[in-house]
């Protein structure tokens, strides 16, 4: 299985995409990728470019999902969410050999 590469939108504070990064997770926030600004539907196309998993902390949309993909928002605790995404992001890295 390939690593899991996460890009974090400008609605997720850098200081969280950092902490995953400290983490081991490969993570492109939308400020190191210069993409402050674009619409959501933008920043989830740049993140299927990437192949890369979205990860906001927008519950809604105006924008439409690309390729009509149904828009479905879990809220978690954030510290949940983080511990998830490492637990995912470390079980990825260990099957790719």
């Amino acid at each position: 299985m390939a690593r899991i590469k996460i890009y974090t939108d400008e609605s997720v504070s850098v200081a969280i995409a950092e902490g995953l990064k400290r983490r081991g997770l490969d993570v492109l926030s939308a400020r190191n990728a210069g993409n402050l600004g674009l619409t959501d539907h933008e920043q989830m196309l740049f993140a299927e470019e990437e192949k890369a998993t979205i990860f906001t902390m927008i519950r809604t949309s105006s924008d439409s999902p690309p390729n009509g993909l149904a828009n479905r928002r879990r809220i978690m605790e954030l510290s949940i969410v983080i511990k998830k995404i490492t637990v995912l992001g470390n079980a990825s890295e260990g099957s790719s050999s």
